[in-house]
């Protein structure tokens, strides 16, 4: 892809965003055809917003979502840091009548950096890496009319379709936890919304984690001490809330993040 083409869906993009209304999906001319072109206008699309990172987060991490969007496997995307809010927190989504995606994160802080490198990230090293584990909530609002509509390079561009983080209390003792094991639940309203695993999320969390710091790595890009990674939706459908209610993510022994949707 040019870096005009890859300016020109990325103007798109910020303009759909700034203008608050969502497009059926980029022009053919400046779409991405794969990743690598997809990450490019990610980057443009990122340097025209230029606004601070919090972290980074990943989606796709579900067999079954990759399937969804004809995917070979995760993706990234940058967080927000004006998106970040800690739990219980008040979350403007606007009135849209279907609602935002929801999804249960289970989600690292970094201790130390770990920086592009030519050998590759192995477990153990990432998890001394870690400093804590945080349950998290992710709502998510693309600016495409139906997600399941476009191409996943496409969701990719709009810097992954990201959306806003709530982050519970963070947990620094968390490598005893069985964490293929964490049983999640979503809940709205008080009600079972949907049941999750971590085992959703490549196998185990910290799996999806080594994947991020592996393809940063390999990306050029550093992971940093402070910054956080949600590491994709343990739950194994899309799953969607509206303003006016109460959105619980439970993350069994990590405990939980509560966000109130308001208009």
């Amino acid at each position: 892809m040019t870096p005009d083409a890859a300016a020109r869906a990325a103007r798109t993009l910020l303009d759909a965003r700034r203008g608050a209304y969502k497009i059926p999906g980029l022009p053919a001319e400046c779409r991405p055809r794969d990743l690598d072109d997809a990450y490019q206008i990610q980057g443009a699309l990122l340097a025209l917003m230029g606004e601070a990172s919090a972290g980074w987060f990943l989606a796709c991490t579900a067999p079954a979502m990759q399937k969804a969007h004809g995917l070979p496997g995760p993706y990234f995307g940058r967080m927000l840091a004006s998106a970040v809010f800690d739990s219980p927190a008040k979350v403007a989504i606007g009135s849209s009548p279907k609602g935002w995606s929801v999804e249960i994160e289970l989600v690292f802080r970094m201790g130390r950096d770990l920086p592009p490198r030519a050998a590759p990230y192995g477990a153990d090293e990432v998890a001394s890496a870690v400093s804590a584990m945080i349950p998290g909530l992710e709502l998510v609002d693309g600016r495409y009319e139906d997600m399941l509509a476009v191409d996943g390079p496409s969701l990719v561009a709009d810097n992954g379709t990201d959306g806003v983080l709530v982050r519970g209390a963070p947990m620094a003792d968390w490598q005893p936890i069985h964490r293929a094991n964490i049983a999640t639940r979503l809940l709205i309203d008080g009600e079972m919304a949907s049941p999750g695993s971590a085992a959703s999320v490549m196998g185990a969390p910290l799996n999806a984690l080594v994947w991020l710091a592996n393809e940063l790595s390999r990306r050029g890009h550093p992971l940093k001490a402070g910054e956080t990674v949600n590491t994709g939706n343990c739950l194994a459908r899309y799953t969607f809330a509206r303003a006016g209610q109460t959105v619980v993510a439970d993350c069994g022994p990590l405990g939980a993040a509560t966000a109130k949707l308001v208009h």
